[in-house]
C-alpha cells in the first residue's frame, strides 16, 4: 500500500496531506470557488513583466533627462553667456582697441551667439583670465598694450625691407580667454566656436578698412612697397591668441550619455536574462508544448521590455531635443530604436 502511494505522489506532483484527505489531481489544482491556477499565474506574469520594463524605462528616462536636458533649447538662455571685452590701448592714436570696443558695443548677440560686454576700466590681463577663472563671464577678449603702435612699426618698416617686419607676429594684438573646464558642452558650441568666428570676422574687416585709410592718407606711396614686401600686413593686420584657461573635463551630461548609452547596449544583450527573471512565476515545463509556451512568454517579454525602452527614449527626445516634422518620422524614429534594440 506504501508503494502505492508513493507512485501515486510521484505521479501526480500534489503533497501527501491532499492525498491523505482524499483530494484528487484536479482538486487541487483548481480549488473549488477560486481563480484557476493557470489564470493566477497569467496575472501573476503580466503584473510582474510590466512592473520590471516600468523600472528599467524610468532608469533609462532619467539617465536620458541628465543629458538632453542640458542641452535642450539652448538659444533660450543665450542672453546669460557674456564675454567680457578690455581695451588696454590707451594712447591716442590708437586703432585697434577702439574698433573693437566699437564693434563689440555694437553686437547684438542672440540666436545661439554670445553677447560682449565692454569694461570700463579693467585691472589687467591677469585680471580678465581670473574673471574667466572664477566664472563671472564665460569669455574674456582682450586687447594688448601698444597693439596699434607694432602694427604701425611693422608697416613702416616694410616698406623698406622685407625682412623688418618678420618679428611681428598679427596674434599678439589679442588674446581670448575661455574656460572649457567650466561646461564642455556650453563653453565649445556656444563660446570658443562663435568667438572664434566672431573676432575672425572682425580682424578681417579691420584689414580691409586700414587698407583703405591707408590709400586715403598721405601714407598710401607706401601701399606698393608694403604689399610687395610682407603682404600679409595688408590681408591679416591683426588676428588673436586663444588661450584656454583650464583643459576640458567631462561634464555630469557627458556621463550621463555614456551610462545611459552602456544601459541600453546591456539592455539589449541581456534582454533575454531580463525576460527570464520577468518570467520567474511560470513553472518549469514538462512537455514540449510547455517549451512552447515558456518560449513565446519570454519572446513577449523581451518584445515588451524593449517596446516601452525605445518608446522612454522616444519621448525623452521629443521633449528635449528634437521636433519631428510628421507622426511618420515620430514612429519611424520609436522604430528604428525598437529594432535596434530588439
Amino acid at each position: 500500500a506504501g508503494v502505492v502511494v508513493t507512485n501515486k505522489m510521484m505521479a501526480s506532483n500534489v503533497p501527501m496531506t491532499a492525498l491523505s484527505e482524499g483530494k484528487n489531481d484536479a482538486e487541487y489544482a483548481a480549488p473549488r470557488g477560486g481563480r484557476p491556477a493557470s489564470s493566477k499565474l497569467g496575472i501573476q506574469l503580466i503584473v510582474k513583466v510590466c512592473a520590471g520594463a516600468a523600472i528599467v524605462s524610468a532608469m533609462f528616462l532619467i539617465l536620458n533627462f541628465i543629458y538632453l536636458g542640458a542641452s535642450s533649447e539652448q538659444n533660450n538662455y543665450m542672453d546669460n553667456i557674456k564675454i567680457a571685452v578690455a581695451n588696454f590701448e590707451t594712447s591716442s592714436t590708437a586703432a585697434i582697441g577702439p574698433a573693437f570696443v566699437k564693434f563689440a558695443s555694437s553686437w547684438p548677440g542672440g540666436h545661439g551667439l554670445p553677447k560682449f560686454e565692454v569694461l570700463a576700466t579693467p585691472a589687467s590681463v591677469s585680471d580678465m583670465r581670473d574673471k574667466v577663472a572664477n566664472g563671472d563671464y564665460w569669455g574674456a577678449v582682450v586687447v594688448t598694450e601698444n597693439a596699434t603702435l607694432r602694427l604701425n612699426t611693422a608697416i613702416g618698416l616694410a616698406a623698406y625691407s622685407a625682412s623688418a617686419s618678420t618679428s611681428y607676429n598679427p596674434a599678439d594684438a589679442m588674446q581670448f580667454f575661455y574656460d572649457e573646464g567650466r561646461f564642455a558642452l556650453t563653453v565649445s558650441t556656444k563660446v570658443s566656436a562663435p568667438g572664434r568666428a566672431i573676432l575672425a570676422a572682425f580682424c578681417q574687416n579691420f584689414s580691409g578698412s586700414m587698407v583703405q585709410s591707408l590709400a586715403a592718407s598721405a601714407k598710401k606711396a607706401l601701399l606698393p612697397s608694403v604689399g610687395m614686401n610682407a603682404p600679409t600686413l595688408l590681408t591679416k593686420a591683426v588676428w588673436f591668441t586663444e588661450v584656454k584657461v583650464r583643459a576640458m573635463t567631462a561634464e555630469v551630461s557627458t556621463w550621463g550619455l555614456t551610462v545611459a548609452m552602456i544601459l541600453l547596449t546591456t539592455f539589449s544583450f541581456l534582454a533575454w536574462e531580463i525576460a527570464c527573471d520577468l518570467t520567474e512565476p511560470v513553472e518549469a515545463p514538462r512537455t514540449s508544448s510547455g517549451y512552447h509556451r515558456l518560449f513565446l512568454d519570454r519572446i513577449g517579454a523581451v518584445l515588451f521590455l524593449t517596446f516601452t525602452l525605445s518608446l522612454s527614449f522616444m519621448i525623452v527626445w521629443e521633449a528635449l531635443w528634437a521636433h519631428f516634422p510628421s507622426s511618420e518620422a515620430r514612429v519611424s524614429f520609436w522604430m528604428l530604436h525598437w529594432l535596434h534594440m530588439f
